[in-house]
């Protein structure tokens, strides 16, 4: 496979790479919330930002570097980069669900 045809088969999941990476970054280093939350819910308290960033960011940068293993996982093969593909959201799913229950409620 060349290169070029790696990157039409790999858009996608370089997307999912470099947008988690991004927002991690800007959550983790800058702790900018305000960037993933939707506009007219909640405000988080001041004490509880912080940390909120932090875990918030941590998921972003774990999916992130998990969907850049499995676009190298594409390479040899399709079916366990789409397995690899399902547990890494099914983990950011779970874990956006916990943290969103300890920094709303």
């Amino acid at each position: 496979m060349s290169f070029v045809e790696f990157i039409n088969e790999s858009w996608v999941t370089l997307l999912l790479t470099f947008l988690p990476l991004y927002y991690a970054f800007q959550l983790l280093k800058n702790e900018r919330i305000e960037m993933i939350r939707p506009k007219g819910s909640k405000a988080i308290e001041k004490k509880k930002r912080k940390p909120y960033a932090h875990d918030a960011g941590m998921i972003m940068l774990f999916t992130g570097i998990s969907m850049g293993c499995i676009t190298v996982i594409r390479l040899f093969s399709p079916v366990g980069s789409l397995i690899g593909s399902i547990v890494v959201f099914a983990g950011f799913v779970y874990a956006w669900k916990k943290t969103h229950d300890v920094y709303e409620r």
